[in-house]
């Protein structure tokens, strides 16, 4: 019994060894594939424009600029901009303060059915939480810099986790990334 549980001991530490810090350079490559390399230098794309009907307020685009040294990614700057090409910066999600209306006055000459005057007939408006929208929009600015981060620390777009509330900045990274990228691919002959 004793030597079972040793042996299941040896088995699972030597397996928990060799799988241990495995990472992408340490894959065995299939043959026929060829790993990609990249030029140095900076490279800048732009995702493709989001709509207000597909994004919300999250609608726009996503621009980066990645810096390559030694065939990795090693910077990274990632920004947003609303549809028609403002920066999303500290004043995002804000909204301008409304007119108050104008009490409705009684139209004259009109009566109801007990001789009272009737007023026109106005639907209110919904309120908005906008505070709410400012701190989700302002999220969603601080964790397209978290984006920019992560990719520049660990030089992998494979290795940026998305943030919970800002899927669309995320969907918009990666496709920004993936055409920079593209531009520093060095064309094998």
């Amino acid at each position: 019994m004793k030597k079972k549980i040793l042996t299941l001991v040896i088995a699972a530490i030597v397996f928990a060894a060799a799988f241990a810090g495995c990472d992408e350079d340490d894959i065995i490559p299939i043959p026929g594939m060829k790993k990609v390399q990249y030029k140095d230098g900076t490279y800048t794309a732009q995702s493709d424009v989001r709509t207000e009907e597909e994004a919300g307020y999250a609608a726009g685009y996503g621009e980066v600029t990645i810096v390559i040294e030694g065939g990795k990614v090693v910077d990274c700057e990632f920004k947003t901009y609303d549809p028609e090409g403002n920066l999303k910066d500290e004043n995002f999600g804000k909204t301008e303060p409304e007119e108050p209306e104008e009490p409705t006055e009684p139209v004259e000459g009109e009566e109801g059915e007990e001789g009272e005057t009737q007023e026109e007939d106005t639907e209110e408006e919904p309120e908005y939480d906008t505070e709410g929208m400012y701190t989700d929009a302002q999220f969603a600015i601080s964790a397209a810099q978290e984006y920019a981060r992560m990719l520049a620390d660990t030089g992998s777009l494979s290795k940026v986790d998305a943030i919970s509330g800002a899927s669309y900045n995320y969907s918009m990274f990666k496709e920004a990334v993936n055409l920079a990228l593209e531009q520093a691919v060095i064309e094998e002959e």
